[in-house]
């Protein structure tokens, strides 16, 4: 099938992008061509219940959607698979959140990883302080990409139609992302599974299951009461009626705000003063009355956890 990407220009890439779903035990053919490509992105799709449903890599033309079975006997199917194979062995892998896909890998399917870079503190001055993926896209790919559109891949939410899609295009950023990333990539310490033992691996593993399913069970769209919304030449300035519920700046959601007709107008948050937040429009900037604003996307990591991920991804990269 073809997935229709609207984060990047069509003068730079193609608006349509392959994806090809596949279980693991037929997709041996289709994996082989990816063990010659220098670098492969790669994402994860989770099912409810925490477990590995979908594994998508990617390069820049096509993305593989292949299906997994997570249960206690997936490890002696994923022996011996070209799949397992490419992952030992294959080229290197990028993703963001890298070190939680091994853990995921690992735990669901007890395959591993030995050769993967970690997009979100590729370029960052700390491992603890994570770029968003519309940073690393705007700074080393296309200053013009949908910024808002590309970081919902990462922190929206959805059914497993709209799951399926997120993910693939995850993993074809993640690819698009590697060549122009190529010197740090090669200066990166690589997450590795030979660095810790099976048993850190099984419980950092089982840490990072407890984890997403806290994160499952937050709001992922929360109303905001506002007193009034006043345009300026820069978007809007959205005067918040409660100051501790007020419009945050954070690169993890997007402000959606409506109008008396029903339409709908999406933004981000820029800056806060106050009760005052800065937003800025995507696209088109709000027409007509404002009468209502909802918060989708996810929280921002807190001090413990940012720690907490940083830890595991020292401890894969050894």
């Amino acid at each position: 099938m073809l997935s229709s990407q609207d984060l990047l220009p069509v003068h730079l890439v193609r608006r349509d992008i392959s994806v090809t779903r596949v279980s693991v035990e037929k997709a041996s053919h289709m994996l082989r061509p990816l063990k010659a490509l220098p670098y492969v992105g790669i994402s994860t799709q989770i099912s409810s219940d925490g477990r590995l449903k979908r594994l998508a890599l990617a390069s820049c033309d096509a993305v593989l959607l292949i299906s997994v079975d997570s249960n206690a006997q997936s490890w002696m199917k994923m022996r011996g698979t070209t799949l397992a194979e490419l992952l030992l062995e294959g080229p290197v892998f990028v993703g963001f959140g890298i070190a939680h896909i091994a853990l995921q890998i690992h735990r669901d399917i007890r395959a591993h990883f030995s050769n993967a870079v970690d997009l979100s503190t590729l370029c960052s001055l700390s491992t603890r302080e994570t770029w968003a993926p519309s940073k690393l896209v705007g700074t080393r790919l296309c200053p013009t990409a949908s910024f808002s559109k590309v970081d919902r891949l990462w922190y929206g939410g959805g059914g497993d139609e709209f799951g399926e899609r997120e993910r693939a295009l995850r993993a074809w950023i993640s690819a698009m992302l590697a060549e122009p990333c190529a010197m740090e990539i090669a200066a990166s310490l690589k997450v590795d599974k030979k660095n810790l033992t099976p048993k850190e691996l099984t419980l950092l593993g089982n840490l990072m299951l407890q984890a997403d399913a806290l994160a499952g069970h937050k709001p992922k769209e929360m109303p905001n009461d506002f007193i009034r919304g006043v345009m300026t030449a820069e978007g809007m300035k959205l005067e918040n009626a409660r100051y501790q519920n007020r419009v945050r700046r954070s690169h993890q959601t997007s402000v959606i705000m409506t109008n008396a007709s029903g339409q709908e107008f999406t933004g981000r948050a820029e800056g806060v003063q106050g009760r005052v937040t800065d937003i800025k429009f995507d696209h088109a900037a709000l027409t007509g009355e404002l009468t209502a604003v909802r918060v989708v996307g996810k929280e921002e990591l807190t001090n413990s956890e940012k720690a907490r991920d940083e830890f595991i991804l020292l401890a894969l990269r050894g």
